[in-house]
């Protein structure tokens, strides 16, 4: 884990707005040609947040620039992933009852019948499995 947000990675996008408040500062008037372009490649080599955060730090505009991300402690992240296992063992319960039910209900004359528990286990299933997907911590 990083102690130091200011040392994580800056992406495109991060660039791009930092760029976009150099420009901002620089057609107000507070840089000079000189210092625009130097701060532009600034901009553009930077790797980190800090780097970028470095360029911005004496204009006025830097509020603008998005906050550093806050890095999620071992505690968040074990309670994340404790709650996420949580909910596929709650998930895999309710499966197991509803076919357990379905068994026990279903033989008759005419066969095993409609399969009714995948309403519950589907769509649940499918929801479970998309929020794990988007929102994988590990």
């Amino acid at each position: 884990m990083v102690s130091d947000p200011a040392n994580l990675r800056a992406g495109d996008a991060d660039r791009d707005r930092i760029i976009a408040v150099l420009r901002e500062a620089f057609s107000q008037g507070r840089l000079s040609d000189g210092e625009f372009n130097e701060r532009m490649a600034g901009a553009a080599s930077a790797r980190t947040y800090g780097e970028l955060e470095a360029l911005t730090t004496d204009l006025p505009l830097h509020e603008v620039v998005p906050s550093l991300p806050v890095p999620i402690d071992e505690a968040e992240l074990e309670h994340r992933r404790r709650a996420r296992r949580n909910m596929w063992i709650s998930w895999l319960t309710a499966s197991l009852v509803t076919t357990l039910i379905w068994l026990l209900t279903a033989r008759g004359d005419e066969g095993w019948g409609y399969f009714w528990p995948i309403w519950v286990i589907g769509p649940w299933g499918v929801v479970l499995l998309v929020k794990s997907i988007t929102n994988s911590d590990n």
